[in-house]
């Protein structure tokens, strides 16, 4: 990827790239609670050539970590070590909260969505450490460019307006015209090996980065290894991992093997039984009901979009009688009268995968005695 020094997008709007393996966007910077400090942190590589478990950083005579220019022109970021130590960090956050402090996510409006390593993102302003961005690749009306948010400016490094538009696909990306080609995860995590730096990141599910250049690959591209282009310079990953898309298209379920995509939604989506539920969750580590009915879809290269109240709005309407695995089911207050609340994938043989609530996980159920079953108030399919 092609970085530009903050100090040269200084002015608003500008375009930034997620720099952590999931950017969790909150509604405010006032709204993470001191247990969230796991999930603020940003990410940090040992100097070239260092060895594993060294920082590429300064110390201050304080001895906290300050930042600092590295070789390759990127910004260090303070506060964590290589990639592994973020992961532990996520999976700390996320394993110390209590059913209670999951939920206050929702109740306090604490959360907005979540944004995987490499989005693009369009920053509005920064002030004390953080950034106001909107997120292209969710739809929201909420905002005309994007779903809203805050993200800890750490978790964000600067690319240029031609760099956004090629790794999102757009016209005006690649110079000569030509897709990107793009490794697409489609393991639930994988490692990515930094080539020119020690430590190593774990990223989730549906992680997008474009391939290396041949000349880029050089002699390191193996039969079992993809070298991409990452906000932090080239990495290796494994090739059984991930799937090769054009930049314009492609999914991880491209070769649906004779089965509808509606099947293949199901089939992507039954991946995850036992996953916790995350308020705002978009990734592998958590999906929320309308983050999972989003990324299962997408998965299958079909973009929906990010809440369920807008995601009941749109695709072809299907009658109770008419049910497809892949369709989405909505469920309303005042018994489906009033506004929607939650949404479930459409499993087949009267039964619906979903991502409940902060006490449960991704489970297939029965929907007859279903306790939403009186709130269903509309059927949605997106694919064809």
């Amino acid at each position: 990827m092609v970085m530009v020094d903050r100090e040269d997008q200084a002015v608003y709007p500008a375009w930034r790239v997620v720099s952590v393996p999931v950017a969790t966007v909150w509604t405010s910077p006032s709204s993470p609670r001191s247990l969230d400090a796991p999930a603020l942190a940003g990410f940090a590589l040992g100097r070239p050539g260092s060895g594993p478990g060294e920082r590429g950083e300064d110390k201050s005579d304080s001895g906290n970590s300050v930042k600092k220019q590295t070789d390759s022109g990127f910004l260090t970021q303070k506060r964590t070590g290589p990639g592994e130590r973020w992961e532990q960090g996520i999976e700390a956050w996320l394993g110390a909260m209590t059913v209670p402090d999951k939920l206050d996510l929702c109740e306090a409006n604490r959360v907005q969505t979540q944004a995987l390593y490499g989005t693009p993102v369009l920053t509005y302003e920064e002030q004390d450490g953080w950034s106001r961005i909107a997120i292209p690749s969710q739809s929201s009306p909420k905002d005309e460019n994007g779903y809203p948010g805050w993200i800890p400016t750490e978790q964000l490094l600067p690319i240029s307006a031609q760099e956004a538009h090629r790794l999102s696909g757009q016209e005006g990306g690649a110079s000569d015209g030509a897709a990107v080609p793009n490794a697409i995860v489609t393991a639930s995590t994988t490692d990515l090996e930094f080539l020119s730096y020690s430590g190593k990141m774990r990223i989730s599910f549906l992680t997008r980065l474009p391939l290396a250049t041949e000349e880029e690959q050089g002699t390191v591209l193996g039969a079992e290894s993809v070298i991409v282009q990452t906000p932090h310079g080239l990495a290796r990953m494994k090739r059984a991992d991930v799937q090769v898309a054009a930049g314009d298209g492609g999914s991880p379920a491209d070769d649906v093997g004779g089965r509808n995509k509606g099947q293949v939604i199901v089939a992507q989506a039954k991946r995850f039984l036992g996953l916790h539920y995350l308020w705002g969750g978009m990734s592998a580590w958590g999906y929320d009901c309308s983050g999972f009915a989003h990324s299962m879809h997408l998965a299958c290269g079909i973009v929906i979009p990010r809440d369920a109240s807008v995601q009941a709005l749109h695709g072809a309407g299907i009658p109770p009688e008419e049910l497809q695995p892949g369709d989405l089911l909505f469920f309303a207050h005042e018994q489906g009268q009033g506004r929607v609340h939650h949404v479930g994938i459409y499993a087949g043989d009267g039964h619906m995968i979903h991502s409940p609530d902060s006490a449960s996980s991704v489970e297939l159920i029965s929907l007859e005695g279903y306790k939403l079953a009186d709130e269903h108030c509309v059927s949605r399919r997106y694919w064809t």
